[in-house]
């Protein structure tokens, strides 16, 4: 195995580098979530943002306040854990 060397000169271009493949990995974590989510109103599914925080940071969210109880469970219903699937089949794509 060689190795290879480099020196980075300007740091930034890392995140601009990196920027687009963070984003296009957390726009499948949102698209699947929301692929994931059990419909009644079709509210909670059309619910997740995916929003750049940062110079390569993402967050996926879901506003609803019942959608907590969807991906974790409660005591009435099991745990669907859209999101964390999601996650998961992500993780599968791009490795670990």
């Amino acid at each position: 195995m060689s190795a290879t060397r480099f020196t980075v000169t300007d740091p930034s271009q890392l995140d601009h580098a990196v920027k687009p493949l963070t984003g296009k990995v957390a726009q499948q974590i949102g698209q699947g979530a929301a692929e994931r989510t059990p419909r009644r109103t079709g509210r909670l599914a059309a619910g997740w943002r995916v929003q750049a925080t940062g110079a390569v940071g993402w967050a996926v969210t879901n506003d609803v306040p019942y959608g907590r109880f969807v991906e974790y469970g409660s005591i009435h219903n099991r745990a669907v854990a859209m999101l964390g699937s999601a996650t998961a089949q992500a993780r599968r794509t791009y490795g670990r």
